[in-house]
């Protein structure tokens, strides 16, 4: 049962979700002056406000809600990606909104900003959770990786924290949590937790499950973890 705080709470989250995505994003992704795609995070869901002439990549069964005119329709432009779950996106000269939302409603959802102009990203699974992104980034799945500017939008199990290390810190973690990570770490495997797994739970606010692998992850760098049980 939900209680009637909480419900209020959603109530007012999807006033605004709706009202937002009727609201077209003013810029174009063309020119000297690129602007990206807006991104708003509602629960387990994300709208997208798309300028004019840019260019996305998404999942389109991630895609639950689509704000386009007829007579733009010929104007947007979809092509599947080899070896991607992920489709292209053209849009013209007009802006367009759209939702992504997860069909597991034991996933989350977290956005990322790049701008990796010496280092990139490692995502592990970099096929299945990365679902969407835009502007100049490349996606080197040989390697699990991504560089450039832009930004992207991963999916995870229940809860994405992000925890940002400095050079002098380190973490101990199961791997199965590890979702993304700077290129800057330095990640190590330990069979055995050099911190107790209570000290992690209590005093970094992470569950990680009970397998026996475990990550030590150094920085300086961000690294995103994701709930595994």
């Amino acid at each position: 049962m939900v209680k009637p705080g909480i419900s209020n709470i959603y109530k007012r989250t999807y006033t605004t979700l709706i009202k937002n995505f009727t609201s077209k994003e003013v810029g174009s992704g063309n020119g000297p002056f690129i602007q990206l795609p807006k991104l708003t995070s509602y629960h387990n869901m994300i709208l997208l406000n798309i300028p004019s002439f840019t260019t996305i990549y998404g999942n389109l069964r991630n895609i639950s809600m689509l704000d386009i005119s007829k007579k733009d329709m010929p104007g947007l432009y979809l092509s599947n990606l080899k070896d991607s779950n992920l489709t292209e996106f053209h849009t013209n000269n007009n802006p367009v909104n759209l939702i992504l939302s997860l069909t597991n409603n034991k996933e989350s959802l977290k956005v990322i900003n790049l701008d990796t102009s010496s280092n990139g990203l490692v995502v592990p699974d970099l096929k299945n959770s990365v679902i969407y992104y835009s502007g100049d980034l490349t996606l080197n799945h040989d390697i699990k990786k991504i560089t450039g500017f832009g930004v992207l939008v991963i999916k995870g199990s229940d809860n994405i924290f992000a925890k940002t290390l400095k050079e002098d810190e380190s973490i101990t973690i199961r791997a199965e949590c590890v979702l993304a990570y700077d290129d800057t770490l330095t990640l190590q495997i330990n069979d055995k937790p050099k911190v107790s797994l209570r000290e992690q739970i209590f005093k970094k606010g992470y569950f990680f499950g009970n397998k026996n692998e475990f990550i030590k992850a150094s920085g300086p760098g961000n690294i995103y973890l994701q709930n595994s049980i």
